[in-house]
């Protein structure tokens, strides 16, 4: 579909939209399996070259992109998963509980870079007491029924298909734009939803996303704020964009305003200073 929103912006990324399916879509790319692939790699795919990508439960092979997708909890499947997860997210093997066996775990993860991170730690908290509330208690966990979480370009959405959000890669300009149309709906709250931190990149596109869409009034989703996300995306992506991401209400809510906000003189301004 065409978008006026996306059109105005008139940004170095078409929008992405995020839909659940049964079906495998034709020409999809997922991930390799056999190993752990951060999906924020796959993600890059198709925000930068236009792919289709299908992930599910069984190819997804992160513990963040299981818990973000709506897979379910993919940090507490066990009191071991907890424990393992709760030194991660702190100083890794000097947080741990039992050190020795999770050194045994770190030894048996292939990619280097993904073994040294667990062995240091992601320093996402000071303590693995907080990571382990975090973990149990701080996440808005689902669990969907639908086998695939796909993302795909906005112009590639099938009549009659509903996706659950659409998301634009923006640098901070757009983004500027994308807050000042979601602040002049009427009952907009004038706030934008900014994750932490703490929230993996697959989470802010996904479960911080699918607890706007519980909302009356949902809130763009501000993500990308993950370094270790980061590290996969920037080979595909400038380091100064971020996400912005709308529940399906929301974009077309703020679609049909493009025009009226998207057409004021700074607006037309800024785009000429640009040289866009």
């Amino acid at each position: 579909m065409k978008s006026r929103l996306a059109q105005k912006l008139n940004g170095r990324f078409e929008p992405i939209v995020m839909v659940r399916s049964d079906e495998f879509p034709p020409n999809a790319i997922q991930p390799a399996g056999g190993h752990h692939q951060c999906m924020m790699d796959l993600f890059a795919q198709a925000v930068a070259e236009g792919r289709t990508v299908a992930l599910s439960r069984e190819t997804t092979t992160c513990a963040g992109g299981v818990t973000g997708l709506g897979f379910g909890n993919g940090y507490a499947t066990s009191p071991e998963m907890i424990e393992r997860y709760s030194a991660f997210f702190a100083k890794g093997l000097a947080s741990a509980q039992d050190p020795a066996a999770y050194q045994a775990f770190a030894d048996r993860v292939k990619d280097p870079h993904v073994r040294k991170k667990f062995l240091e730690g992601e320093r996402l908290f000071v303590s693995p007491d907080d990571a382990r509330e975090w973990i149990t208690q701080g996440l808005p966990i689902y669990d969907f029924p639908e086998q695939y979480v796909v993302f795909k370009p906005l112009a590639a959405l099938e009549p009659g298909e509903v996706p659950q959000s659409v998301i634009f890669m923006a640098n901070p300009i757009e983004v500027t734009a994308l807050l000042m149309v979601s602040g002049a709906l009427p009952g907009s709250s004038k706030m934008a939803s900014a994750p932490t931190t703490q929230f993996s990149g697959c989470q802010a596109l996904g479960s911080q996303i699918f607890f706007q869409a519980e909302q009356e009034n949902p809130l763009p989703v501000l993500g990308y704020f993950d370094l270790a996300a980061r590290y996969f995306l920037r080979r595909l992506i400038p380091d100064e964009y971020i996400a912005c991401s709308l529940t399906w209400s929301l974009f077309q809510k703020m679609d049909a305003q493009a025009d009226y906000v998207l057409d004021s003189c700074v607006w037309k301004d800024l785009q000429l200073a640009s040289g866009d």
